[in-house]
């Protein structure tokens, strides 16, 4: 009688240089010994996806760079600088932002034994939006070149951000699928995790605005009418739209 040999399936791995190669590894597929939330783990996750935000936003706000024949060198540098920085303040600051009430309902729930394995799941998919989004900045660079509307690059960006969030949800799906074995009610709290982070990131953008930079505007790193409320504003186009 012949032994019975066991084959082993083999997942298919990205395979990327550097430290960018063990850090998507632990990212996409975490093994036993990385899903341990460490000190060490949190500090490189957060800290390691500043700079490729900081990549997509300059890259964002160098569309009067391109496109503003009024603008100065020093203006439109000073803008990218500007862009640069806010993109990691938005998705941090909405992050602890919806972190807190989000526990809450862990509790409510009766699952916040399991919110430490849910933290690590939300601050990997963190970085992997940031790797997605720079990975998407040569596109929003040739729709510049190729398009210079103001209007068309506010909502091409709005494109490359979604693009980036499917690619954070789907990852985040992969992680929670261990969560949702143990209870089905990861499921609803994912869902509503989506809904929270989404309507606390609408609003956080629209404070941090401008993004982009219109041709010909004074340059400022946040509009004189900061503190206005993102969906009153939305309400008020829809219905100059529909009084049309």
């Amino acid at each position: 009688m012949g032994k019975t040999v066991e084959v082993k399936r083999v997942e298919p791995r990205l395979r990327v240089s550097g430290w960018i190669d063990s850090w998507t590894q632990n990212l996409l597929y975490p093994t036993k010994e990385a899903k341990r939330i460490t000190r060490q783990e949190i500090t490189q996750t957060t800290l390691r996806p500043i700079p490729l935000l900081m990549i997509y936003g300059m890259v964002m706000g160098s569309f009067g760079l391109f496109n503003d024949p009024n603008g100065t060198l020093w203006t439109e540098l000073l803008h990218l600088l500007y862009s640069s920085s806010k993109i990691p303040i938005l998705t941090g600051l909405t992050f602890l932002l919806a972190l807190p009430g989000f526990y809450v309902f862990y509790m409510l729930a009766g699952l916040a034994e399991d919110f430490r394995d849910v933290i690590r799941a939300f601050i990997h998919t963190q970085a992997v939006f940031a790797l997605a989004l720079a990975s998407l900045s040569p596109f929003t660079l040739l729709f510049y070149l190729s398009i210079p509307d103001y209007l068309s690059a506010v909502l091409f960006n709005g494109l490359m951000f979604a693009v980036a969030a499917l690619v954070r949800q789907i990852v985040l799906r992969r992680q929670y699928a261990i969560l949702i074995c143990r209870h089905p009610r990861h499921r609803l709290l994912l869902r509503l995790w989506f809904l929270l982070y989404a309507f606390i990131g609408i609003q956080t953008g629209w404070l941090l605005r401008p993004w982009v930079g219109v041709p010909g505007a004074d340059n400022s790193y946040l509009r004189e009418d900061t503190w206005s409320i993102a969906y009153l504003e939305l309400l008020k186009i829809l219905r100059g739209i529909l009084s049309l």
